[in-house]
Order: structure tokens, then sequence, then C-alpha cells
């Protein structure tokens, strides 16, 4: 197993990292990137676990409440992204250009 310092087979560019606070680069160290890997995979099991979880949460409230669970789903991400003016300005822009405009011709309904 080659050091992050080495040069792997076959290959004439150097392998650089990121870039430190003076904008140095450094080389990649693979071992701790390797050694965190399985960290990550927790990390990201967690997270598709809460996002399935999230999901159900969000399917039964559009259930018992008869409503859209795509709709509910961008009102939470709204209120939880700290900007919530910026989401509802997008939503009433959408709904002024659907009454506007209509439906385009020549889309899925084909005329």
């Amino acid at each position: 197993m080659s050091t992050p310092q080495e040069q792997l087979p076959g290959t004439e560019t150097k392998r650089t990292g990121r870039k430190d606070r003076d904008g140095t680069e450094e080389s990649p160290n693979f071992p701790k990137i390797k050694d965190g890997c399985k960290e990550m995979m927790r990390a990201y099991k967690k997270l598709e676990s809460a996002r399935e979880a999230f999901n159900d949460t969000v399917k039964a409230v559009a259930d018992r409440g008869n409503f859209n669970a795509a709709t509910l789903k961008r009102l939470v991400r709204a209120s939880a992204s700290g900007n919530f003016a910026d989401h509802r300005r997008m939503i009433d822009q959408q709904a002024v250009i659907f009454e506007m405009v209509g439906e385009i011709p020549g889309g899925a309904s084909g005329e």
C-alpha cells in the first residue's frame, strides 16, 4: 500500500488535497480517510433511516389531513430552513405564473 506522499503507479499528475488557510495544497491522507469511512457509512445509514422516517411521517399527516404530501414537505423545509419568507415568495410567484400563463401548449397533454 502506498503512503499519501507516493504517487500511484501510472499517474503523472500530483495528487492534491484541501487547501490550508494560507492557500497551500496538501496531499490527501488516505489512511485517515479510510479510517473515517466506517464512521461516514454509519452516519449515512442514520441519515437514510431518518429520511425514511420523515417521509413516512409526512405521508401519514397528509393522509390524515387530506392534503398533498409534497406540499407539506415543502412547508416543513421552508420553515426549517430559516428563510421562510424567501420560500413563500417563490411559491407566490409560482401561483401567479400558473394563473397568468396557464398550461404551455405542446406539453404532456399534446396540445
